[in-house]
């Protein structure tokens, strides 16, 4: 007998807020504020105003955890960012 099945595939967003990195993580709040202040969280904000919410490349939290979780200095450096900034206060608006 041949049954068929049927495959759906999930469109996820493209931009994920701080809450969505957490869950994806498993860490609380208290823990994702220390990585990122600290320099080990390694993506940063994607420089859009979304009425105050940070939000984040889900590839690029996913190549992240891919490669180790590297601390910011080290992620940046493989992605081939030169002298960059690893400021996590600085906001932008488009």
């Amino acid at each position: 007998m041949n049954k068929s099945v049927e495959v759906v595939q999930l469109e996820l967003p493209l931009l994920i807020d701080s809450a969505e990195v957490m869950r994806l993580l498993s860490i609380g709040k208290t823990r994702f504020n220390q990585i990122r202040q600290s320099g080990e969280f390694g993506p940063q904000p994607v420089p859009i105003s979304t009425s105050g919410k940070l939000l984040f490349s889900r590839k690029s939290l996913e190549a992240w955890v891919e490669s180790g979780c590297p601390r910011r200095r080290e992620w940046l450096q493989r992605k081939g960012v030169k002298n960059a900034k690893t400021n996590t206060n600085q906001r932008h608006s488009y």
